[in-house]
């Protein structure tokens, strides 16, 4: 009898956590103690602002990621001043969109849906890209714009139709797909 209390019990918890998932944006930190990359922030300002293709140096050490599960009415999922807004249609069914905004020397994004990599929507969905770690002030002086890069080689593909606003220091874009993204100047 107490055995079959106590699994009752975890059964039951078991379910109340995943009902409590189902809809509500979650959101975790992980930080990492030792950053892939070494930059001092003098070598950032002397750099210019790029990595040699273009993307916007801005290095952090922690990887910070939201998921929520989204259905055919639209929702919004975000992170540290970053978000995807997916609007009504863009998906057919409940789908868990995750944003992760990885450890990098680059201010880059990494969308997934369904724990896909790749994936296509029936409808546009905003992406909004918070520069505001970025301490340098010469950011301020360079117009911005959202880029479609490689995940691993992190080289630019094809420019994202962007808006940057100054005053929010953020860039936004719409895309069909979600694939890893960054901010170049």
């Amino acid at each position: 009898m107490k055995r079959s209390r106590f699994l009752l019990s975890g059964f039951g918890l078991a379910i109340a956590f995943g009902m409590a998932a189902c809809g509500e944006p979650t959101a975790f930190e992980v930080e990492e103690t030792t950053p892939s990359f070494s930059m001092t922030e003098a070598e950032a300002l002397r750099g210019g602002g790029s990595g040699g293709n273009g993307l916007l140096v801005c290095p952090t050490g922690v990887t910070r990621v939201a998921s929520r599960v989204i259905g055919p009415q639209g929702g919004t999922v975000s992170v540290a001043g970053h978000s995807v807004t997916l609007s009504p249609g863009a998906v057919r069914r409940p789908t868990l969109i995750t944003l992760i905004v990885p450890a990098s020397r680059f201010l880059e994004v990494d969308l997934r849906a369904a724990g896909q990599e790749h994936y296509s929507f029936a409808a546009p969905v905003e992406v909004t890209v918070s520069y505001e770690r970025c301490a340098r002030r010469d950011v301020e002086r360079k117009l911005l714009s959202a880029w479609f890069i490689d995940p691993v080689s992190k080289e630019p593909i094809a420019p994202m139709p962007s808006h940057h606003s100054r005053e929010k220091r953020t860039v936004t874009f719409t895309t069909t797909h979600f694939s890893n993204f960054a901010i170049a100047n």
